[in-house]
């Protein structure tokens, strides 16, 4: 049997160490070990550190489109992935001028999030809903991140399933050595990640702030790039930004890790990636009810949940967590089942079978 040939297309640089490309590297590096399989990838990146081969494209996506269709034909390409709905503009040409089937892989609403920025107004967004919707028809699979977004899509193409974010284990473990930047000097709150507006941070902080007020054993620290908002505040410790690679060295020297989105449409259908990675350090989750956290957090088993914007039940969490004993148990458990149930290597073969079924 001829091997399949796959061509991914980002429109941004996979290398770069967030959420969505970290993802995508998985999910190439994952399918590139399949024998019967063939990778190739379009990106912005000069380079990869990935067993496939790799293409650089241009910032003009006019250019990108004519060289993307020209290679589908002349390397006689099966399935071409388009990673996020930003790559819907290569996706429809490959649809109607080539013969290979597509597949969108979804991470995030990037309609929702912009209108939650302010980035977009009402009319636009209503537009590029439309347009959005008439591209998931026209593929041949879909996969995202989240059951809630998989039934959301499921209503214009069938073939939509989620695969939640898987760990990278080499990274995120309880093994990981500490860097010796976070000050052990009371109960450790920890948050990694963006600053953006569904992440709940200022509401994390109010929380934290009148917590303190009677349990000054609590101490928030977080690592986050968005430095200059809390920069003077004495009451918590901002890290920055570091490199991927160095993020769980901050996470294992915090006792309690903390996700505290909102209630938003953002956060209703796009599932959080440090999940899974924080549950990895074997350390306690603190989370709001949102998107599918519920599927992955068994409450008072493997973590702790709350119903976004409530103050009062994260306090009352976060009190019960001055249990070491119960820290302990939850970590524990948490890190069994992101190891049983979200290591890249199992989701990866779910797509990999979903792949072979389209031929």
């Amino acid at each position: 049997m001829e091997k399949i040939k796959i061509l991914s297309i980002c429109g941004s640089n996979i290398i770069d160490n967030r959420g969505t490309p970290i993802r995508i590297r998985n999910i190439i590096d994952g399918l590139a070990k399949y024998n019967d399989l063939e990778l190739y990838v379009f990106s912005l990146d000069k380079s990869l550190p990935l067993s496939v081969h790799h293409i650089s494209i241009s910032k003009n996506k006019w250019q990108n489109i004519f060289a993307i269709v020209r290679y589908v034909r002349d390397n006689k390409i099966d399935l071409v992935i388009g990673h996020t709905l930003t790559a819907w503009y290569y996706l429809l040409p490959v649809k109607f001028l080539t013969k290979a089937k597509i597949y969108l892989e979804m991470h995030g609403f990037i309609e929702e999030e912009a209108l939650l920025n302010g980035n977009i107004g009402k009319l636009a967004y209503y537009k590029n809903r439309l347009i959005y919707r008439s591209i998931f028809r026209l593929c041949d699979l879909i996969t995202t991140c989240s059951d809630t977004a998989a039934d959301i899509i499921g209503r214009y193409k069938k073939n939509t399933i989620s695969i939640f974010g898987g760990v990278d284990f080499k990274v995120f473990n309880p093994q990981v050595q500490s860097s010796g930047m976070v000050n052990k000097d009371g109960i450790i709150i920890g948050y990694a990640g963006n600053a953006r507006v569904w992440q709940g941070l200022d509401f994390m902080i109010k929380v934290y702030k009148d917590l303190i007020k009677d349990h000054s054993e609590f101490k928030l620290k977080i690592l986050t790039s968005k430095t200059n908002q809390w920069d003077n505040d004495p009451a918590i410790e901002n890290y920055g930004s570091v490199e991927y690679q160095a993020v769980p060295k901050f996470l294992v020297d915090c006792d309690i890790l903390v996700i505290p989105r909102q209630d938003n449409e953002v956060n209703r259908i796009s599932f959080p990636s440090k999940l899974p990675e924080y549950m990895a350090m074997a350390k306690p989750v603190i989370a709001s009810r949102t998107s599918d956290m519920d599927k992955i957090i068994i409450d008072s088993e493997n973590g702790l949940l709350y119903d976004p914007g409530d103050e009062d039940k994260l306090a009352e969490n976060l009190l019960r967590l001055k249990d070491e004993t119960l820290r302990r148990q939850l970590g524990q458990n948490a890190y069994q089942f992101v190891k049983d149930n979200l290591n890249w290597d199992k989701q990866v073969n779910i797509i990999y079978n979903k792949i072979i079924e389209l031929f």
